[in-house]
């Protein structure tokens, strides 16, 4: 029996798997598959356009204007002084010019540049940081997916593993029914036994049926992250040096989330957003001194209403240093410059709460790298006392010294410590990429390290 029983608790241990998917593939699937990572890469792109729209407000502004149409005017002017040379002087002249209708053009050629205007740089800034914004916002997406998918695959393999092992206690008090059915029939047991065998075998079932439906959803999830089958995910083995997981001191990670947290970079960014658009309000009762060259041409031709044609060739070049002076907004200044004030003191407090909780996350992912590599090796030596005590009670089953209850136990409370310890492991490996995350610091080459301690995977043959 004990051979037999052996075999059946050695079931779940599997060859390792040729060509499975490993985390890295996984998370390089999903980001050629999701939309939502999709979207942030083109709000990144958009968001990359800022830093030239910045740059764009110091250069000189230039436009052009042309038009024609249909004309018809009629200047009388009166009381005018006139002089020229041969003709005298006048003090009451009168001068009248008519065009009864005729075309008319014109062209404007217009070039402004700004010499100062503490609005625009206060705009200019504004978009610098709209742009390093966007910068971060892609970098917490990019981790946020990398998590997504972790969470995603450790999940297909918890589920994968749950089933697995329930299949085998399954098959473990199959085979312990049918013993304590023989004993008694052979009138060496109760029927006491054959019925909790019997009881306990039904409610495995139900709880196999529900682990095989609960695979089922986390694949889907999975699939429908990566666009990938999770049919064959690689696995932690079970001699997987987890120790390399390790934190390291706690104060580093905190000092390392402090400087490169995304969102308390994204937070201390929108603070200097703020601060520009205070600026901007500011900035709207100085005075601004621009540099405006201008070039036009006019040209006019109809008759005069006199028997006779009017021409009008007008062509002007100016150069001109204009400068502008605020003077009354009707209070809308005063009213904007007082919202952006309140709105960044709004923004400080958030970043001073934002960074408390930044550091209470890293604490806590901290505390789960470190205590989870503690506890894997203490679920190690609880599996071992749990087969050590499953091996005993087979063994005292046979001479008479245990019940098929007893059995029965000891084997839920094996396959409860093996789903502990797998548990645990998976937990370890996601805590370790939420450190990095918190830390600012996840990317490709973190989910190498811990994909590294997947690459001798084994995989389990409940599917």
């Amino acid at each position: 029996m004990t051979a037999i029983l052996l075999a059946l608790l050695t079931g779940i241990a599997t060859p390792a798997a040729l060509g499975a998917t490993d985390l890295l593939s996984a998370w390089q699937a999903a980001r050629q598959n999701n939309a939502a990572f999709a979207a942030a890469r083109a709000q990144q792109e958009a968001g990359l356009t800022r830093p030239r729209q910045s740059q764009a407000l110091s250069l000189p502004q230039v436009s052009a204007s042309a038009g024609s149409g249909y004309l018809a005017s009629d200047h009388d002017t009166r009381g005018a002084q006139f002089s020229a040379a041969g003709f005298g002087s006048a003090n009451d002249a009168a001068f009248r010019t008519r065009l009864d209708g005729g075309p008319v053009t014109a062209f404007t050629l217009t070039a402004q540049q700004s010499l100062f205007n503490a609005e625009r740089n206060a705009n200019a800034s504004q978009l610098n940081h709209q742009g390093q914004l966007a910068e971060q916002q892609f970098r917490l997406a990019e981790q946020d997916l990398i998590l997504q998918t972790a969470q995603s695959y450790f999940a297909v393999l918890l589920a994968t593993d749950a089933l697995a092992t329930l299949q085998a206690q399954k098959n473990a008090v199959s085979h312990a029914f049918d013993v304590a059915r023989e004993r008694f029939e052979a009138g060496a047991a109760p029927v006491t036994d054959r019925d909790e065998a019997q009881a306990r075998f039904d409610a495995i079932v139900s709880e196999e049926l529900l682990a095989h439906d609960e695979l089922q959803l986390k694949r889907t999830a999975y699939a429908d992250l990566t666009g990938t089958s999770a049919e064959d995910l690689r696995t932690a083995p079970t001699n997987a040096a987890f120790e390399t997981l390790g934190g390291g001191a706690l104060s580093r990670w905190t000092a390392r989330a402090a400087e490169h947290n995304p969102l308390l970079a994204m937070q201390n960014l929108g603070g200097a957003i703020a601060r520009d658009e205070l600026e901007k309000f500011r900035a709207r009762m100085a005075p601004s001194l621009d540099l405006i060259a201008r070039l036009s041409d006019e040209r006019m031709n109809g008759a005069n209403g006199l028997g006779g044609t009017t021409r009008i060739n007008a062509n002007t070049q100016t150069i001109v240093m204009q400068l502008t002076i605020p003077l009354y907004t009707g209070g809308m200044r005063d009213a904007k410059r007082d919202e952006a004030a309140a709105l960044l003191r709004k923004a400080e407090f958030d970043t001073q709460s934002l960074r408390e909780e930044i550091l209470r996350q890293t604490q806590a992912s901290w505390l789960g790298v470190n205590t989870g590599i503690t506890r894997i090796k203490a679920q190690t030596q609880a599996l071992r006392s749990a087969q050590s005590r499953l091996n005993a009670t087979t063994t005292g089953l046979e001479v008479g010294a245990r019940t098929t209850l007893d059995l029965m136990n000891a084997q839920a409370d094996y396959y409860q410590a093996q789903r502990n310890l797998a548990q645990v492991k998976y937990q370890l490996l996601l805590d370790r990429l939420r450190l990095s995350a918190v830390a600012g610091e996840l990317a490709e080459a973190q989910l190498r390290e811990v994909n590294a301690l997947l690459a001798a995977a084994e995989t389990n043959p409940a599917r």
